[in-house]
């Protein structure tokens, strides 16, 4: 529900925008499975749901729209990945099939859709709902192709990579500006093409423009509750967590940290803390501190953590991080404490799993584990490349302990 004080109501768009973070800290896929099944008793035959579920009516003419209705492929989807359970994709399938169907006519000529909610409370700048609309049609497309092909039905899978393609196509030409611009120009905007893989071509010079945009604004986001999604996660998955930290770790409106300092123990409706100040739908940073700062992301070809990439940052001013996911086999560990100029990473990979390990390498370039240089260590340590400032390696289940001076300058 959106709070627990005021309305009361099952918002999609709040739903997922929360899903990652409940995935991270909690066994919520019966729960989603549950709530999954009304949205589906919700869809009308056109294949419409409300903005609401479950409803009384509320929601079927304002509050929804593919930003909200995206709960219907996106929890499906995350459960499939988080858990590896694909029985829901096989439940939920003919009802996404109708959705995405559905969307289509609410598209025009050029695949664009224009209705429905957009990036709701912003900090300041309101980018257009056409934007982040036709994106959800577009990942809707892509999600439903992948399950398509997860189930056997390569017919679908075929056409609905190809729809996906079509929009991705028609976005670029409707919006894209040039040197890394799209639509309004706004921070939204930019991470939205570059979150929802739509940059295309034009990826670099989009990573480098809403860099710049960030940088100009101090390191502020002025996002709503879509774009601070985007943001922090494009920025992490294209060679930026970095700037995406300076973001998080604002203490100045509008930011989380904003929040903290006005003495908030929950996260707030809106960056001002007007409304409600008990709200999930600003709650994805939760799954960003797993993703950047434990490094815990998700192997989509192997899901459920059967295979786990672990790839964390470590700030300067951050002195340690401790993450524990408790996976479908067993407790995943990523701990890491600072003290001067090494870092001691403590990793536990579960039975029945393995991970790909990223190590940064300072000037010295020395890695141990166990207290042992990494190529005389255990035969469960595979060393798959390595650069001057990183080594990749493979790991079967166990505990371990890497040093490394973390020094890159």
């Amino acid at each position: 529900e959106d709070c627990p004080h005021r309305e009361k109501n099952g918002w999609m768009g709040d739903a997922h925008l929360a899903a990652e973070m409940a995935f991270y800290n909690y066994d919520v896929a019966h729960g989603y499975t549950k709530w999954l099944a009304d949205i589906a008793d919700e869809q009308r035959p056109s294949g419409e749901v409300p903005g609401i579920v479950p409803t009384a009516g509320w929601g079927y003419f304002f509050g929804n729209g593919p930003a909200w209705d995206c709960s219907l492929f996106l929890i499906p989807w995350y459960t499939y990945l988080y858990t590896g359970d694909v029985s829901i994709i096989e439940k939920q399938y003919p009802s996404i099939r109708r959705y995405i169907d559905f969307l289509a006519t609410k598209a025009n000529e050029h695949h664009i859709v224009a209705w429905g909610l957009g990036d709701w409370c912003p900090a300041k700048t309101e980018t257009p709902a056409e934007i982040t609309s036709t994106a959800y049609y577009f990942k809707g497309a892509e999600i439903l192709s992948k399950m398509a092909t997860l189930l056997g039905d390569s017919g679908s899978a075929t056409r609905y990579a190809q729809l996906a393609e079509d929009i991705k196509a028609s976005f670029n030409r409707q919006f894209y500006r040039g040197n890394g611009i799209y639509g309004n120009g706004s921070q939204t905007a930019l991470a939205c093409a570059l979150y929802q893989g739509l940059a295309g071509e034009y990826l670099t010079e989009t990573v480098d423009a809403l860099v710049n945009l960030v940088k100009s604004n101090n390191y502020h986001l002025d996002c709503g509750i879509l774009g601070a999604k985007y943001l922090i996660n494009a920025l992490l998955d294209n060679g930026h967590a970095d700037v995406a930290y300076r973001i998080v770790s604002k203490r100045t409106y509008p930011s989380w940290g904003y929040w903290v300092e006005q003495g908030a123990t929950t996260l707030w409706e809106r960056w001002d803390g007007e409304n409600s100040r008990n709200h999930p739908f600003f709650g994805d940073v939760g799954a960003w501190f797993y993703k950047a700062l434990g490094g815990l992301r998700i192997d989509e070809d192997r899901p459920g953590f059967k295979h786990v990439n672990l790839n964390p940052i470590f700030p300067e001013d951050l002195d340690w991080v401790d993450v524990h996911h408790e996976s479908r086999y067993g407790n995943i560990k990523s701990s890491w404490k600072r003290e001067g100029k090494h870092i001691h990473w403590e990793v536990n990979i579960p039975n029945n799993t393995t991970a790909t390990v990223f190590l940064p390498l300072g000037r010295q370039g020395e890695v141990r584990e166990g207290g042992k240089a990494i190529r005389q260590s255990i035969a469960r340590i595979n060393i798959i490349r390595e650069t001057d400032d990183m080594k990749v390696i493979y790991l079967t289940s166990g505990e371990y302990t890497f040093t490394f001076v973390n020094d890159q300058d």
